[in-house]
């Protein structure tokens, strides 16, 4: 499944009812899409530009190169981290085209979990990377960040397929020669790291207070220019995009691969995130470093963020708790060592305390937070009691 489904709901869903009771909700949603949500966005489009010119370098070296291959690599976690904190932050241009503002931008950009190594070999043996429609055409499987930490992390000589496939069966891989592997590799990445720039660029300029400004549409709820008819549905746009911390880096990227999940029987650790390039737990702390930034406004003195909300509301003690949750299970995720999958294997212990850190913050979003606020939980996660 996609993920850009996070997005909050549709604009016309919802009551028209003021639940800030005297807090200035508007101040703290201009102040986090100024501070919080433009800046992840502009970081993300330098670092893809970035990643752009290292793979060209790769790519003009046939990926025989290994140095240049390395430099492409850091590239891709350098701009990898960069989205990851974006990951955080699925509201407007880079949520569902199902929800308010929606334009379904993520999945362009970044498809997990619903990538496949092996549709990417297929296209390396077909190079249907050089048709100049092929990231028009096909599934965003075989593009992203996804699609490119395979290509620069995966340097062995053979294929993710199954013997059944048909690069296998028929020989198809075999007979092409692994240096012309290797430099298929790069010709493709270079192909897939110019299209997810331009994506980049093109999220950024949406959020961009010069271009389209859309952090103006978030705070200016309500106005004909907003794809939110309400200041409440723009709020749980917001906390929409806050929940991706519960369903999926909680359920997803902790509890499945950890095996602490009844949704995984076999094979579970093979579906962690980022398994290639071995960023699975450096992701975690991103989102997780986002989702704190969202929730104090940034750390600028005096910002306005969801803490300040509910100290507004009455629920100081609530304020302070969810915050030093959050920190805790920063900390918690950076104890995983050296990776999320070696730690699953030799440190199952850490994982199961990255796992409860995360449930104390996803507990008290789904209970006291929501009660506190007033916000509405998003579809995926009404009924959650995991």
């Amino acid at each position: 499944m996609g993920l850009a489904l996070l997005g909050g709901c549709k604009s016309g869903d919802g009551p028209a009812v003021d639940t800030g009771a005297g807090f200035d909700r508007k101040a703290m949603l201009d102040n986090i899409a100024a501070s919080v949500l433009a800046p992840a966005f502009a970081t993300f489009a330098d670092r893809a530009d970035a990643l752009v010119s290292a793979v060209t370098a790769h790519a003009a070296a046939q990926g025989a190169d290994t140095a240049k291959r390395d430099a492409a690599l850091a590239a891709w976690k350098a701009a990898t981290l960069a989205w990851q904190r974006a990951e955080q932050m699925q509201l407007g241009p880079s949520a569902s085209t199902a929800s308010a503002g929606g334009e379904g931008l993520r999945d362009e950009i970044y498809s997990w979990p619903t990538v496949s190594a092996c549709a990417v070999d297929q296209q390396i043996v077909a190079q249907g990377y050089s048709d100049p429609a092929f990231i028009e055409n096909k599934l965003v499987n075989v593009y992203g960040l996804d699609a490119l930490e395979y290509l620069l992390a995966h340097a062995a000589a053979e294929n993710s397929c199954p013997s059944t496939a048909a690069i296998n069966r028929d020989g198809e891989w075999a007979a092409i020669a692994a240096a012309e592997v290797t430099k298929r590799r790069a010709d493709y990445a270079l192909v897939a790291a110019q299209a997810l720039a331009k994506t980049a660029r093109a999220l950024a300029d949406k959020w961009d207070a010069s271009k389209d400004n859309f952090g103006a549409k978030l705070g200016g709820a309500g106005s004909d220019s907003s794809p939110y008819k309400t200041l409440d549905l723009a709020v749980d746009a917001l906390f929409s995009a806050m929940y991706y911390v519960d369903y999926v880096v909680k359920d997803l990227k902790v509890e499945i691969p950890g095996g602490l999940s009844t949704n995984c029987q076999t094979d579970c650790a093979n579906q962690r995130e980022s398994r290639w390039a071995n960023h699975s737990k450096e992701n975690i702390v991103a989102n997780l470093e986002a989702l704190q930034a969202i929730y104090r406004g940034g750390d600028k003195p005096g910002a306005l963020g969801f803490d300040d909300w509910l100290e507004a509301r009455g629920a100081k003690q609530l304020a302070a708790d969810l915050d030093a949750d959050i920190t805790a299970a920063i900390a918690a995720a950076n104890k995983v060592s050296p990776t999320l999958g070696e730690a699953i294997a030799n440190s199952p212990a850490d994982v199961t305390a990255l796992q409860q850190a995360l449930k104390r913050i996803t507990d008290k979003l789904n209970n006291d937070f929501v009660v506190a606020l007033k916000v509405t939980i998003p579809p995926l996660g009404a009924g959650d009691a995991d």
